[in-house]
């Protein structure tokens, strides 16, 4: 054990924001609601691990990883569609919903996951697409022939391209998908949509209202009778309950709507957005409180929080907000209370792959275009093969050339570097999945300040347990911490703090002591403290100081002035 140094700075607490939330009921685990707080690991097939060198990621490859998905602490995992598909958009236009593409395998091979995923404790959930199939799909096929019951499986309209003829040569820009379930029932008779701007561009789609096509109660009722529907047949087969999540990109209080009622029940996880779509690395402390707040606040009491750093179609954690802040990020969302998804990669600090050609490129919402401006529209960055080791292809496969080029940076940024490295982002966020499985973070209740405009905390309390206090700096300055953001009654006046977590560059250490009322939080620096009510004596302790270089700057800064105020434990 050590104890910090620190000299006592005085950080102004401007316009700080204090947010009270309720606990969790911890009688839900009786109900067999495996995924609450759980972790879900999303997989994108093709980019996982190659078993047979066809260049592309498959079903044996990810039975083979496995115990990577263990290792790391993860409830389960969620594979990208993997059924048969012409693939004109990565799997998402099925052609038959009860085979397996033969580029990721056979139905054998799923079943074999299933088995080696249940013998390891892990759940494999799957993306189902219901809202539309490929045109080589059988019902389409039968529709197209106009055979009797399936005249009306699709919506037909006499009409001809502008090309003149009634062919459609090039697919569409974006397909629906189960995210765009929201966008399943139109109103009926199909008025036209009325522009939001009327002197700006009639010709986009982002200029119209879309009250007519999008988040109509029929398309919520949908999933109120999956939702039964699944329940009955597990009911029904004596199996553990069925989870789904939804996808649907709108406004918070539409999103919130897909988790029905008690009485109604819709989505277990309508996927929250919000630190995708509505943040970046210019976002202040405040805007990170008030997204947190904004999904808590409209949270039903049966419902159960999410967080999303990333997925398949935005680009990676470190693109966005920048590399530094990718730990800070994740050490938020996986303390705060609710279910949580790592997309593949994430866990060891995998970035876009930006050096992607035009020659390269697979994504079909990219290759529509040209080669100018390619790059605004691709998706491939993100999707990259996974970086194992610092062998040929990062480990994914032994082709001479994988479906997408690996990141140049695998020699250095890859699984088996971090795993024989003392301290890495891999063996962070194991530490942090360790962490979450803790009654505390399991079901404790939570209080949010947004401190100053760069640095966001909360704690987490849970019956006689010691609390843990989250700092994440979010700046680019160091900063220090002074009794004045958190209650007397979580900070008894002879606390001390122990490290639980910190970002795996901190100068902290895991079970380092310093206090509470004053430390220096370095920046885009992420520490969790569980307060300890304990007197320390000298023949306990090691004293070192903070090795921070910013912090022993701004220390330094202030020796001369105020050095008759150091405060020094022991």
């Amino acid at each position: 054990m050590k104890i910090v140094i620190l000299v006592l700075l005085s950080l102004v607490l401007v316009g700080a924001h204090v947010i009270d939330n309720k606990k969790v009921d911890k009688t839900r685990d009786d109900n067999g609601e495996w995924w609450r707080s759980g972790v879900f690991y999303q997989i994108y097939p093709r980019s996982f691990m190659d078993s047979d060198d066809t260049s592309e990621g498959d079903l044996r490859g990810i039975i083979n990883k496995l115990e990577h998905l263990k290792e790391l602490g993860v409830t389960g995992a969620w594979l990208n569609p993997i059924f048969k598909s012409p693939m004109k958009d990565g799997g998402y236009d099925i052609a038959d919903f009860t085979k397996i593409h033969e580029r990721f395998g056979t139905n054998e091979d799923l079943e074999e996951l299933f088995a080696k995923a249940k013998e390891l404790g892990l759940r494999i959930l799957l993306d189902l697409v219901p809202n539309h199939t490929s045109d080589q799909h059988e019902w389409f096929q039968k529709s197209v022939r106009r055979e009797t019951g399936f005249e009306n499986f699709y919506v037909w309209k006499n009409c001809t391209v502008e090309n003149g003829t009634n062919i459609i040569t090039e697919y569409p820009n974006n397909w629906f998908r189960i995210d765009a379930i929201n966008h399943m029932f139109e109103t009926e008779g199909f008025p036209d949509e009325e522009y939001i701007d009327e002197d700006g561009d009639t010709t986009h789609y982002d200029n119209l209202n879309h009250t007519h096509t999008r988040d109509l109660d029929e398309s919520y009722e949908v999933i109120f009778k999956w939702r039964k529907l699944f329940e009955d047949y597990a009911t029904e087969n004596g199996i553990e309950k069925i989870f789904m999540m939804t996808e649907a990109y709108a406004d918070i209080d539409k999103q919130i709507k897909w988790y029905g009622t008690e009485e109604q029940p819709g989505s277990h996880m309508p996927f929250n957005f919000a630190l995708i779509s509505n943040l970046d690395r210019y976002s202040t402390a405040q805007d990170f409180q008030d997204a947190v707040h904004a999904w808590y606040s409209r949270l039903p009491s049966f419902g159960e929080a999410n967080w999303v750093l990333g997925n398949h179609d935005r680009p990676r954690i470190g693109y966005r907000y920048g590399e530094d802040r990718h730990e800070s990020l994740a050490m938020m969302t996986m303390l705060l209370p609710g279910i949580n998804v790592v997309y593949y990669g994430e866990e060891i600090l995998m970035t876009d792959n930006r050096d992607i050609t035009w020659e390269e490129t697979d994504d079909p919402n990219a290759c529509q275009t040209n080669e100018t401006v390619f790059q605004l529209y691709t998706r491939d960055p993100v999707r990259t093969p996974f970086q194992w080791d610092n062998t040929t292809h990062a480990g994914f496969s032994n082709a001479e050339k994988t479906w997408l080029p690996v990141h140049k940076n695998y020699l250095e940024v890859n699984l088996k570097a971090q795993k024989e490295a003392e301290k890495s982002t891999f063996k962070f966020y194991k530490h942090l999945l360790s962490l979450r499985k803790q009654d505390i973070f399991r079901y404790g209740e939570f209080r949010s300040m947004a401190i100053n405009s760069q640095v966001f905390a909360f704690v987490r309390k849970y019956e006689s347990e010691n609390p843990v206090v989250v700092f994440i700096n979010l700046g680019d300055r160091a900063v220090l911490s002074v009794r004045s953001i958190l209650r007397t009654d979580e900070i008894p006046p002879n606390a001390i703090g122990r490290i639980l977590a910190a970002v795996h560059t901190s100068s902290y250490d895991i079970d380092d002591f310093l206090n509470p009322d004053q430390f220096v939080l370095d920046k885009h620096e992420a520490i969790a403290i569980q307060i300890e009510e304990q007197v320390l004596t000298t023949t306990t302790q090691t004293l070192t100081t903070t090795t921070s270089s910013s912090a022993s700057t701004l220390a330094f800064s202030f020796l001369l002035t105020i050095s008759a105020i150091f405060l020094i434990l022991f």
